[in-house]
């Protein structure tokens, strides 16, 4: 078992009937991004008929950032646009659409150093 797939193992025990999945999938999906496993970052980030653009900034964040890194730059703007058409001058969100939208990347780090 590498050290992903260890980490992930020990997040399992924060189950959802302790009321941590929200935390849990958020911090399973930046793993999965840190490690480059992308389809699963966005499996663990995204359930099923989600509205993302509701979901918190660090998620929207880190969705946007891991659809860039797939090559979904048009996703990521969207959602991006979406999450500013909810929370109008969100001045964070609006840098990172920024950076999309000129072929950038969302500048949110994603490693243990910045939890």
């Amino acid at each position: 078992m590498d050290k992903t797939d260890e980490a992930i193992t020990a997040l399992r025990e924060l189950s959802d009937e302790t009321g941590f999945r929200r935390l849990r999938t958020l911090h399973e999906g930046m793993i999965y991004a840190r490690a480059g496993r992308l389809d699963e970052a966005i499996a663990s980030l995204v359930e099923e008929g989600e509205d993302v653009t509701a979901a918190p900034l660090r998620k929207v964040r880190t969705v946007a950032k891991v659809y860039v890194m797939q090559g979904r730059q048009q996703e990521a703007e969207d959602l991006l646009s979406a999450y500013l058409d909810r929370f109008p001058g969100t001045v964070v969100i609006e840098q990172d659409l920024a950076a999309v939208t000129s072929g950038g990347q969302v500048e949110q780090q994603i490693g243990p150093a910045e939890g």
